[in-house]
């Protein structure tokens, strides 16, 4: 099971995220980006008719571009994160924030990692499914720190940036693991300057 924060606090997660081929209900739903492109105009007809809220999930290798001219009637947006390591996921959450001015709720389940709290709330994550085993009060302080030292949050261009710097630390940390785990194993040598960059840990 996982448990919902969002903005700081925890919540019950209301949404019904829809499996290809489920037919949406009377209730707030999401569905996954693929099925978005191929039956946008009828989900935004039963959103519109039901007053149902409407969200979408994306993939890691999914194009956020392609909600710009429906971004407006979007309550959430949901980034599926296969494996923490692959930072593309923030390269993503930045487009969504500042590419398409989205304001509503931009969560992330999957692999979610704590340590990478920080960086996940400067590219505009504000909800994260996580874990039974997290401490979810740890994980709310830590995030109600952020917003009490950080200042203004990175915006534009230079937002774009920090997650694409954030992508290779994530690369780097995994290149670092695996030389350090086959050195432990007598199976590798690290030449001096080889060694990658030390994990990235929470401040």
């Amino acid at each position: 099971m996982t448990r919902l924060v969002v903005d700081a606090g925890e919540r019950t997660d209301t949404w019904e995220h829809l499996a290809a081929g489920d037919a949406p209900g009377g209730r707030d739903f999401t569905v996954e980006f693929v099925r978005w492109l191929a039956e946008r105009r009828d989900l935004l007809t039963h959103a519109e008719r039901t007053g149902c809220s409407l969200g979408v999930r994306l993939a890691i290798d999914s194009d956020p571009g392609a909600l710009v001219e429906d971004v407006e009637s979007l309550s959430l947006i949901v980034i599926e994160i296969p494996d923490s390591s692959d930072g593309r996921f923030f390269s993503i959450a930045a487009r969504v924030r500042e590419h398409l001015r989205y304001g509503g709720e931009l969560r992330v389940t999957g692999d979610v990692a704590p340590d990478q709290l920080a960086f996940m709330q400067r590219c505009g994550i504000n909800a994260f499914e996580l874990v039974d085993d997290v401490d979810m009060e740890r994980f709310i302080r830590r995030y109600e720190r952020f917003y009490q030292s950080s200042g203004p949050m990175t915006t534009g261009d230079n937002l774009i940036r920090l997650a694409r710097r954030r992508h290779v630390s994530a690369r780097d940390t995994v290149s670092f693991a695996k030389r350090k785990s086959a050195i432990g194993a007598g199976t590798g040598q690290v030449r001096a300057g080889d060694a990658g960059s030390p994990p990235f840990t929470l401040p």
